[in-house]
């Protein structure tokens, strides 16, 4: 039934007041009524998540360029250095953008079994890397892009278990 193995994580009932007439859903075990569009939009909200995730790591990284290298020798300054940071915009944004990713992924951790979300958010890595390389300028070797290739493979491979 579809790329998901619905019947590892789930299981199909009829749900109460439907007037019997056989509409399905899935009920995810200890998280309530789920139907298989509520799994498409579980699915929507984790590459929010990681959409969310991305644009955060992009926009901290170019709010710390503007901050400049900061060296261990300057942990005498991290009240200065923590001022800075806190009103540089980008940085702010940053911050912003992980948080709510941080409560897209709650609202997915309510929905779906973590089991089976959890190793796509290591797309966020494949993305990271994209944008470094796009948009950073950033060099990445071969090596780096078949870890990529391998990271694919497996976020394939779970979301099929």
């Amino acid at each position: 039934m579809g790329w998901v193995d619905f019947d590892r994580f789930a299981t199909r009932v009829t749900r109460p007041g439907s007037r019997g007439i056989g509409e399905l859903v899935l009920r995810w075990r200890g998280c309530g009524w789920n139907s298989g569009e509520d799994v498409f939009q579980s699915f929507v909200l984790i590459v929010v998540s990681i959409l969310l995730s991305t644009v955060g790591q992009f926009v901290l990284k170019t709010g710390a360029k503007q901050l400049g290298e900061v060296g261990v020798e300057a942990a005498g300054q991290a009240w200065q250095i923590g001022w800075m940071a806190a009103t540089n915009p980008w940085i702010v944004a940053g911050l912003g953008c992980y948080g709510l990713g941080a409560v897209t992924w709650i609202m997915v951790l309510t929905r779906v079994p973590l089991s089976w979300a959890y190793p796509i958010l290591a797309l966020n890595q494949v993305l990271i890397l994209a944008v470094a390389w796009l948009f950073l300028g950033e060099q990445v070797n071969a090596l780096r892009w078949s870890g990529v290739l391998l990271i694919i493979a497996g976020v394939f491979l779970v979301s099929r278990s």
